[in-house]
């Protein structure tokens, strides 16, 4: 009767272990809803890494998947008081706090040089715009832990000097980089109003945090454009509602969020005018919107992480233009802001991400020269590959040039407009706006660099 009851017990087992297998998905092109992303595909024979993809695809694809986890996540909570999450921990009061950026919360040492390169980047991409005609701001946006340091968890070691942000705040204010940085701000704001939500969402600000963050920008820029007027919340319906779950998961939280919708706007969203441009993160945010009525107002071009990915109407009703595209596209910021050219450019990072080697990087962005950098005519050895005419308003050349430096800018001047490329290697596209070409205007190419010292 034992021998049974073990052989039944191990075909229970068997099955139960089965079963996720059995009704594994095979399909191509799914989604995760929990997630929000595309689910792993199998990899190619030919892959170098073929293993460890077919490993990611089965553990994105086993069966009951979101299923497996939530009840794994319930049961962490439950049993042991741990929120299991890739992002986030449990921190005081029922706080969900993450613990990403520690370099910044603990004050920890950083790389003085680091400090300084990003100062460098920012005073030479406020000449470019400077150069282009356009006025330049950089916020930096706090982490929920800097504003709300008494829920982060105990145990972490904090030191008694500047952090990475402060040392920052330093270095603009020496070379006289415009930027705005609301910690004090929002550390008076918070002793009246919830700028990041207890648990929904904790990497970013909620709807409240994010219009006093804007509405310094916006107050700011009232100085130098008049007609941009001020940010009000009268501009806004704001209502609770419940979010079910943290966020990319089904863990349940059912928590009461501040929700912000502008109760009317003259502006209106054109999608299609980026579908018309070679972007260089086409899978980040980007949107573009054109006010019908008020042409007084500032034309903005913003460049955002994912703190700024909702932000366009807190601006709709005080830009005739409105330009936001994901920070990802700063590696070649100067094709987009000769292309829009801008009254206004706007450059936001959350404080996690400028941390080496995130922000920093030839992937990301890369530094842009003075206004003054020396221009040399390129006479001959530009090869035009293609054109290419999506839509009705912009051209984009491709084609390629073999003596580029990677530190160096690819210009183009066509109806007495300078168009800057976005270049990849030695091959480039230059995107002009559609009435410079049609009326058959020269374009002659430069390339430009920092003289040698």
């Amino acid at each position: 009767m034992k021998k049974i009851e073990t052989i039944i017990f191990i075909a229970v087992v068997l099955v139960m272990i089965s079963i996720p297998g059995v009704f594994t998905n095979i399909k191509s092109n799914q989604t995760s809803k929990m997630d929000n992303r595309m689910l792993q595909e199998f990899p190619s024979m030919n892959d170098e890494e073929f293993q460890k993809g077919v490993e990611l695809y089965l553990s994105d694809r086993v069966g009951f998947r979101e299923n497996l986890i939530t009840l794994y996540q319930t049961l962490c909570d439950k049993v042991f008081s741990k929120l299991v999450y890739p992002l986030y921990a449990y921190g005081k009061d029922g706080h969900v706090m993450m613990t990403h950026d520690l370099t910044t919360f603990q004050h920890a040492d950083v790389d003085q040089n680091y400090v300084e390169n990003l100062g460098e980047y920012l005073k030479s991409l406020e000449d470019f715009c400077g150069s282009m005609g356009s006025e330049f701001l950089f916020f930096l946006c706090p982490n929920k832990e800097s504003i709300y340091p008494e829920y982060f968890p105990d145990g972490y070691f904090v030191k008694e000097q500047p952090n990475r942000s402060d040392r920052i705040a330093e270095a603009l204010t020496k070379k006289k980089v415009p930027f705005i940085f609301p910690r004090e701000l929002f550390m008076e704001l918070k002793n009246e109003e919830l700028l990041y939500n207890q648990k929904y969402d904790a990497a970013h600000w909620n709807d409240t945090g994010c219009f006093y963050g804007n509405r310094e920008i916006i107050n700011y820029l009232g100085r130098s454009f008049p007609t941009i007027g001020e940010l009000e919340k009268e501009e806004f319906q704001i209502n609770e509602v419940v979010q079910p779950y943290l966020k990319n998961s089904y863990f349940r939280i059912d928590e009461r969020v501040p929700d912000y919708t502008l109760k009317k706007t003259d502006s209106a969203e054109e999608p299609d005018v980026f579908s018309q441009i070679e972007l260089t993160a086409p899978q980040l945010h980007h949107q573009y919107y054109r006010n019908t009525e008020n042409q007084e107002l500032p034309r903005i071009l913003i460049f955002g992480d994912s703190y700024f990915e909702y932000v366009s109407k807190f601006y709709l009703n005080h830009s005739f233009e409105l330009m936001s595209l994901h920070s990802d596209n700063m590696k070649n910021a100067e094709y987009y802001i000769s292309l829009f050219q801008p009254d206004i450019v706007i450059v936001e990072f959350v404080e996690r991400v400028l941390q080496v080697p995130n922000a920093i990087d030839d992937e990301r962005i890369a530094k842009r020269f003075p206004s003054g950098a020396y221009e040399e005519k390129i006479e001959q050895g530009i090869q035009i590959e293609s054109y290419n005419t999506r839509g009705n308003k912009f051209i984009s050349v491709h084609g390629s040039f073999d003596d580029l430096d990677q530190k160096m800018m690819l210009k183009a001047v066509v109806n007495e407009k300078a168009y800057y490329a976005k270049r990849d290697g030695n091959t480039f596209c230059f995107t002009f706006k559609r009435e410079d070409i049609l009326e058959n205007h020269r374009i002659d190419f430069y390339k430009c660099y920092e003289p040698e010292n």
